[in-house]
């Protein structure tokens, strides 16, 4: 979990996260910008519950987006399940 949740450290681990602006704060309400892909991004926290479930929305270059991340605990790990779509879930 803290490997999803330390924003700032993203683009260590994933390529196509470029740059993160975020001050920590993990709270519903509270946003970081990022740039991933051609545009960069504010995206605005909806749901937090640590343990299961993340959710996040935010717009760029016109299009709105709601990315949800889904963990599950499995065999002494946690499986992370990530969906990204137009529409909330």
């Amino acid at each position: 979990m803290e490997l999803l949740t330390d924003i700032n450290n993203w683009p260590k681990w994933n390529p196509s996260v470029k740059n993160v602006t975020f001050d920590g704060r993990l709270t519903i309400g509270n946003s970081f910008k990022w740039k991933a892909g051609p545009g960069s991004i504010t995206s605005t926290f909806k749901e937090i519950n640590p343990s299961k479930r993340i959710v996040w929305i935010g717009k760029t270059l016109g299009i709105k987006g709601i990315h949800v991340l889904t963990l599950k605990p499995q065999d002494n790990k946690t499986v992370v399940t990530s969906q990204e779509s137009g529409k909330e879930q």
